[in-house]
């Protein structure tokens, strides 16, 4: 079976840890931050990003918007996090995420999301 593919974008490490653990029947990789995953976009090709809106370096913003000048084979989904209180419907269309959550967030949520977004996905 082809195991699904999920990046998990954010600075901190103990919610890299926690989505790690609860989403443990992906193939997962992490990086903690923007140009990080940028990379990684480029060489693993994952299904989905969970990324996190405010980060160092390149916050989750710039990284999606640089996501979408590569040449992807195919584009992942994109799950944004933001505890941002500046988030917006307006916000989230520019930015064209798949789909959004607030940090703190409910474990149960979050992965309800993940399997719905690697459903439209495809195979």
């Amino acid at each position: 079976m082809n195991r699904k593919k999920i990046l998990i974008v954010d600075d901190q490490r103990g919610v890299r840890e926690l989505l790690k653990a609860i989403l443990n029947d992906f193939s997962l990789q992490e990086a903690s931050d923007g140009l990080e995953a940028i990379t990684i976009i480029q060489q693993w090709s994952p299904d989905l990003i969970i990324i996190d809106m405010k980060m160092p370096v390149l916050d989750g913003g710039a990284t999606i918007k640089k996501m979408a000048t590569l040449n992807l084979k195919t584009k992942p989904k994109v799950l944004l996090m933001t505890a941002a209180t500046e988030i917006n419907d307006a916000k989230i269309a520019d930015l064209n995420v798949d789909q959004w959550i607030n940090k703190p967030f409910d474990l149960e949520e979050l992965r309800e999301k993940v399997i719905l977004l690697l459903e439209k996905h495809g195979d």
